[in-house]
């Protein structure tokens, strides 16, 4: 918990910007999802929260690419948009596996692995946790679709099962209005940052 509000604490301006994107996009379809959505609030939100500016300079036109996928996982990403990963079971979970790892393999292929669970992250923010290479470390799982996944399995059953740290994110839920994969993604970025 510490841990979770140190970071918050130094972090404030960046929270703000998170938040604003988190909001804008919850407004948009994703079954009319259009370039300029991508430009206006992704690819701002990758840049500015997510520091990824320099991955993406190197993809060609990755924003055409992630509207097509974005459209073809429309159903999809509509329909977990609205589900917590905290509250799904894990029979529950293995049932959507293919789905998540088809859509994570084809944003990942347009933006690369840290930003694909970013991405995927903002679209739906209850369901989906964020990553980058220091977490993947710490979990021990590649950047694969099928590491993805494993992460959501492991997020779910280490995190969402546990008694005790589901008081702990939901009190810190409700203070900062940030749901609990956030949570856990602040606390996993401030672990791997202060063991570097």
């Amino acid at each position: 918990e510490y841990k979770v509000r140190e970071f918050l604490n130094e972090t404030i301006i960046s929270e703000c910007i998170y938040y604003e994107v988190r909001e804008k996009l919850s407004r948009l379809s994703l079954h009319e999802f259009s370039e300029i959505d991508v430009n206006r609030v992704i690819k701002a939100f990758l840049i500015t929260w997510g520091g990824m500016a320099r991955v993406l300079k190197r993809r060609e036109k990755w924003e055409d690419k992630l509207v097509a996928v974005i459209k073809r996982y429309s159903d999809f990403l509509e329909r977990v948009r609205i589900m917590d990963l905290a509250n799904l079971s894990i029979k529950e979970l293995e049932s959507l596996q293919d789905l998540i790892e088809k859509c994570y393999m084809e944003i990942r292929e347009v933006v690369g692995p840290t930003s694909a669970s970013k991405v995927l992250h903002i679209i739906a923010p209850e369901f989906f946790p964020l990553w980058d290479v220091n977490i993947r470390k710490m979990y021990k799982v590649s950047d694969s679709f099928r590491g993805y996944f494993r992460f959501m399995l492991n997020i779910r059953i280490t995190w969402l099962e546990d008694s005790q740290l589901m008081l702990v994110l939901d009190r810190l839920e409700k203070e900062y209005d940030l749901s609990k994969l956030r949570l856990i993604d602040i606390y996993n970025f401030a672990v791997t940052r202060d063991s570097l």
